[in-house]
């Protein structure tokens, strides 16, 4: 671990609430990250990283269903991105990502 602003390795834990890390060289301060094993963050929140990977896989199959039947490319992004809360925090590149994704397994073009 290294501090975020002078990139120095000579780092502290401050006891409290929020536990803290403090750089012994600049003195910036910032909060440990309590993620908890198996947990990704995704905005504020955190996820497990199996109901990321089944709502990525959700995505994509709903992607080649709207694709399917006749929505165009950005139809299909902006609905697969409203698809729950976890998609609607993956920023937009990443759901292009899975909708192009989709559209090569599934050999499915856009109409």
């Amino acid at each position: 671990m290294s501090c975020p602003k002078c990139g120095s390795r000579d780092i502290s834990i401050m006891a409290g609430e929020p536990i803290m890390f403090r750089c012994a060289s600049c003195g910036h301060q910032w909060p440990a990250l309590s993620l908890r094993p198996g947990y990704v963050k995704l905005g504020e929140s955190q996820f497990h990283w199996t109901d990321v990977e089944i709502t990525k896989e959700k995505m994509m199959i709903m992607a080649v269903e709207l694709l399917r039947k006749g929505s165009s490319m950005d139809e299909a992004i902006t609905k697969v991105a409203a698809l729950n809360q976890v998609a609607k925090l993956l920023p937009r590149s990443e759901v292009e990502r899975l909708v192009k994704t989709a559209m090569n397994v599934y050999e499915v073009k856009p109409q």
